[in-house]
This record gives C-alpha cells, structure tokens and sequence, in this order.
C-alpha cells in the first residue's frame, strides 16, 4: 500500500474512533435512562424500546471497533 493510500486509511481510522467515542456517549446516556427508569416503565413497552436502542447502540460499538481493528491490521499497526 502506498504512503498516500495508508495515510487516507489513518484519518478513515482516526474519525471512526471518533465516531466511536459518539456512540459509546449515546449508548451510556441511554443505559443510564434505562437504569433510572421506575420497574413498572421498564417493563412497559418503552422500556423494552429503550433496552433495544442500548442493545443496539452496544452492537454499533463493536462493529466500528471491529472495522478500526481490521484497518490497523491492514495499515500493519
């Protein structure tokens, strides 16, 4: 891999981590309204709605995580 291609990939890896940091501040925001939420609004439709988005939120994690991993090992970092 050329010099230029390898350092489009660095900036491609430095925003995803980036994009990362985002998800992971949604993702902790969400489980903290899940976690102050009364028993009977956790049980309730909402609360299954929001355990779903911090479930997801969580699955976003590891895959922008993954792709930053495969880019390393790309790079040879």
């Amino acid at each position: 891999m050329n010099a230029r291609r390898r350092a489009r990939l660095s900036e491609i890896r430095d925003r995803l981590n980036e994009l990362k940091l985002d998800v992971e501040t949604m993702h902790d925001q969400e489980e903290d309204y899940l976690d102050n939420m009364p028993q009977s609004f956790r049980d309730s439709a909402k609360g299954e709605e929001v355990e779903v988005t911090v479930n997801r939120l969580f699955d976003a994690i590891c895959g922008i995580g993954d792709a930053v991993e495969a880019i390393e090992e790309v790079q040879g970092v």
